[in-house]
């Protein structure tokens, strides 16, 4: 079974009630580890006021999440405006090991250590 993602926000789900790809990068943006919530499955969004019955336990993961869009934007981007579908492409290169840069085998190495994540 292949994962399937999908990716909104071009402007023809805001009658739904869904964000504009513009929204969406502005949020993500500016995102912090206790906004986000990552479901049983491993699956990252934001809290929009939900309660997070697993805050206690993605305490590791949900910091990540916000590190990792951080590290995206100074060290990979720099000044130039976040869009979260050329970062899901970065993601994806990392994933699938096509991206194996000095700076985010650095950025993983030091969150392993701080995290004492072996």
């Amino acid at each position: 079974m292949s994962d399937i993602s999908l990716l909104i926000g071009a402007g023809f789900s805001v009658p739904e009630g869904y964000k504009k790809a513009s929204e969406i990068n502005d949020r993500l943006k500016e995102i912090s580890s206790d906004e986000i919530l990552i479901d049983g499955e491993g699956t990252a969004s934001f809290k929009n006021g939900q309660n997070d019955l697993n805050a206690r336990l993605t305490i590791i993961e949900r910091e990540f999440v916000s590190r990792f869009l951080s590290f995206y934007k100074t060290e990979v981007i720099n000044k130039i405006d976040f869009d979260y579908e050329l970062f899901y492409d970065y993601y994806k290169k990392i994933q699938s090991g096509i991206e194996k840069s000095p700076k985010i085998r650095s950025f993983f190495k030091n969150f392993k250590n701080e995290f004492k994540i072996p």
